[in-house]
């Protein structure tokens, strides 16, 4: 066949049978209920015709009305709809014409049967559900770095699964650290002052997760280890600092009398 085929040409034979039966069975019965209530039909066109008028003056105000309600309630659904579509036209649509192939689908199988995309999906809360087709005969690598592309997502992960009878998969973003953990900040003050006494907070992860290191439960040293600007200075002088805040002694140790930047004396 030449040309785009119809989505309903894709439909199992005995649905359009169905549909066919029904709609025959449905023009019969209106054809027959049109020849019998013909007569009453055109009497009624008739009176109307006679007593136009008065029925032109009984309906304008109820059309007035309809139109109206037709503006506005067309108006408003293309408003309500419009990043929906947007998101039909900018996103699903190129993404099902890059999928179908691999997944063995119909050109014309509509995206949102398998395709749950939010309009949101760029944001780290986010969570995008693709079914895949029952004979898994595709290279997850492939399909992942299409889904990627297109929607032009960078650190991401995939939780598949093709087990049960819809097989799917779920993917996130990968949620990244704060650049900056100031102690300014409400957020991050708020969380070193409820920190536990042996645990002392090292960092913020993802999430607003606190990284720590509990010198009672876990181990009674800390070791910090980086090159020239690491932030090894940083970071002990945070550790420190939240050491005395709970009434412990602090002793610094500098052996080292030229600093290896600039060869300038180090501070005693």
């Amino acid at each position: 066949m030449e040309g785009k085929v119809r989505r309903r040409s894709y439909k199992p034979g005995w649905r359009r049978l169905s549909f066919r039966v029904a709609l025959g069975a449905g023009v019969v019965e209106s054809g027959y209920m049109a020849t019998r209530d013909l007569d009453a039909t055109v009497r009624g066109v008739q009176e109307l015709w006679d007593n136009r008028e008065t029925a032109l003056a009984a309906l304008e105000p109820g059309g007035i009305g309809a139109v109206s309600v037709l503006t506005v309630g067309t108006a408003a659904y293309m408003v309500l709809t419009r990043e929906r579509r947007e998101l039909m036209r900018e996103w699903v649509a190129p993404l099902h014409d890059a999928l179908y192939r691999p997944f063995g689908f119909a050109e014309q199988t509509d995206p949102r049967r398998y395709l749950h995309i939010p309009k949101n999906f760029s944001d780290d809360d986010a969570e995008i559900r693709i079914d895949l087709p029952r004979g898994l005969g595709f290279s997850r690598e492939v399909v992942a770095d299409l889904i990627t592309q297109k929607l032009a997502l960078e650190g991401v992960t995939f939780d598949w699964h093709p087990e049960g009878s819809k097989p799917y998969v779920r993917m996130e973003k990968t949620r990244k650290p704060p650049a900056k953990a100031l102690f300014k900040d409400p957020k991050v003050r708020e969380l070193v002052i409820k920190a536990p006494e042996s645990a002392p907070v090292i960092g913020i992860g993802a999430g607003n997760r606190i990284v720590s290191v509990d010198l009672d439960a876990e181990c009674p040293h800390v070791l910090v280890c980086t090159a020239s600007g690491g932030g090894s200075t940083t970071m002990l002088r945070s550790l420190t600092a939240q050491f005395l805040h709970q009434g412990a002694h602090a002793l610094v140790l500098d052996p080292r009398r030229i600093s290896p930047c600039g060869r300038r004396p180090c501070r005693r």
